[in-house]
C-alpha cells in the first residue's frame, strides 16, 4: 500500500506537469480507493462550465460524451460542492447530498444507475481562484466506502495537498504558455522584424519583415563570404558583432542587448535587440517561412528590428506613464527609445549635455537602472504588454 501510494505521488506531480497524465492519476487513486470510477473536472462557478473531465480509462467513452452533451446540467453535486464544500478537505457524499435525494434525480437514473454506478462517493474540492475550482473524487461500492470510511478518508487527505500543488503547477504552466502563445501578438503590432542566428550567426529562420530588410539590403545583409548577418551600414557593423557575440557570453545581459543599425539609403535608426532564445520559446511566434529545427540543444540567437517607418514608438505620455518621470525626462527617455543618442537628442532639444545627462541620471535613479539599454528594453516591453491589453 505504502508503495502505491508513493508511487501515485510521483504520477500527481507527473501531471503537474503534463496535464494529460491526469488520466493516470485518476485510475491511481480510483485502485487505491477501491472505486468503479475515478473522477476529476474543473468548474468555472461564474459560467457554470465544466472542463477538463477525466474519468478512469475503462469506463466507456460513450458515457462521457453523453455526460458532457446533456447530463453535466443536470449534475446535483457542482452547485453544492462550491456553496458547501470545504477546500481541500475529504468529503463524502452524503455530506453534501442525502443518497435517497440523489437517486431520485434524473442524472442518477438517465447517466449513473444505467453504468451499474451508485451514488456514494469520496472526494474533495480544490480551490483555484475566486471563479474556478477542481473537483476529484470515486464512486465506490455503499457497504464498501462504509467498511472503510476511515481508511479512505486518511488516504485522501494524505493525497490532497500534492493534488493541489500540482494543480497550481498546471494553472502556472499554462499562464505561461498562454504568454508564449501572445508573442507573435506583440511582435506584430510592434512591427517588429524577427531573425533567429545560430551560434556562428547564421540566419535560420526571419519573418516577412525582416526577409524584406534583407532583401533592401538597407539595414541588414548576409556577408557574401561568410554567409552571416551583418549590418548593411559599415559605420554600425562593429557594435552588430559585438551585440550578437556578446550573446553567447556567460557574463553578458541575459535579457537583450539593445543597439541602433544605420540605414544605407536614407541614414534613418533602427532600434535593434539581440538576445538567446531557445527554440522552445520561439517555436510560437509565426513565421513566414519554415522555423529552424536545430539538430542539437544549442540556444538560437533572436535578433529583432523596430522598423521606424511603421510607426513612431511609445507616445510620450505612455512613457511618462510607464517610468513615473518628469515631463521633461520621459522626453529624453522616448527619444533613447526611438533610436537617439543622448547627444542628438540634446541638440535637437537645445539642452546642454550636462543637462540631459543629469536627466538620464534622474530616470535611472527613479526606475532604478543603470543602463540605457535596460531603460530602452523596458519602455518597449512595457509598450507592447499595454498595447495589447
Amino acid at each position: 500500500m505504502k508503495q502505491d501510494l508513493l508511487l501515485l505521488i510521483e504520477k500527481i506531480y507527473a501531471a503537474g506537469l503534463d496535464p494529460t497524465l491526469w488520466q493516470d492519476c485518476i485510475d491511481g487513486i480510483n485502485g487505491l480507493l477501491n472505486g468503479r470510477v475515478g473522477f476529476l473536472y474543473s468548474f468555472n462557478v461564474s459560467t457554470n462550465e465544466t472542463t477538463d473531465v477525466f474519468l478512469s480509462s475503462d469506463h466507456d467513452p460513450v458515457w462521457l460524451q453523453k455526460y458532457l452533451n446533456h447530463y453535466v446540467e443536470l449534475n446535483p453535486y457542482p452547485k453544492p460542492i462550491h456553496e458547501l464544500a470545504p477546500a481541500g478537505i475529504p468529503l463524502f457524499d452524503e455530506e453534501i447530498l442525502p443518497r435517497d435525494v440523489a437517486r431520485e434525480t434524473e442524472y442518477y437514473k438517465g447517466w449513473m444507475k444505467p453504468q451499474g454506478l451508485d451514488v456514494a462517493q469520496i472526494g474533495c474540492k480544490i480551490v483555484i481562484d475566486d471563479h474556478r475550482f477542481v473537483a476529484l473524487g470515486t464512486h465506490i461500492e455503499p457497504e464498501t466506502l462504509e467498511d472503510r470510511a476511515q481508511d479512505y478518508h486518511a488516504l485522501l487527505t494524505i493525497l490532497i495537498p500534492h493534488i493541489t500543488r500540482a494543480v497550481k503547477i498546471n494553472q502556472v504552466i499554462r499562464t505561461e504558455e498562454l504568454i508564449q502563445n501572445n508573442l507573435h501578438g506583440i511582435f506584430d503590432q510592434l512591427d517588429l522584424a524577427i531573425l533567429l542566428l545560430d551560434q556562428k550567426h547564421r540566419v535560420q529562420s526571419a519573418n516577412e519583415l525582416a526577409q524584406k530588410l534583407l532583401a533592401d539590403a538597407d539595414v541588414i545583409t548576409i556577408d557574401p563570404h561568410g554567409g552571416v548577418l551583418i549590418a548593411a551600414a559599415s559605420t554600425s557593423q562593429q557594435q552588430f558583432s559585438t551585440a550578437l557575440q556578446n550573446c553567447t557570453r556567460k557574463d553578458a545581459d541575459p535579457i537583450q542587448q539593445t543597439l541602433c543599425l544605420n540605414s544605407t539609403i536614407d541614414g534613418g535608426r533602427y532600434v535593434t535587440w539581440t538576445q538567446m532564445a531557445s527554440q522552445t520559446h520561439l517555436d510560437q511566434i509565426e513565421f513566414d517561412v519554415a522555423s529552424f529545427n536545430p539538430i542539437d540543444d544549442n540556444p538560437l540567437i533572436a535578433v529583432l528590428i523596430s522598423l521606424p517607418q511603421s510607426h513612431k514608438g511609445p507616445p510620450l505620455e505612455i512613457v511618462q506613464t510607464i517610468l513615473g518621470v518628469t515631463t521633461a525626462e520621459a522626453k529624453l527617455a522616448a527619444a533613447l527609445a526611438n533610436g537617439e543618442t543622448l547627444k542628438s537628442y540634446a541638440e535637437q532639444a537645445q539642452i546642454s549635455h550636462n543637462t540631459a545627462r543629469g536627466q538620464l541620471s534622474s530616470v535611472f535613479h527613479k526606475t532604478g537602472m543603470s543602463r540605457q539599454a535596460e531603460l530602452v528594453a523596458h519602455i518597449w516591453r512595457s509598450y507592447g504588454a499595454l498595447r495589447l491589453s
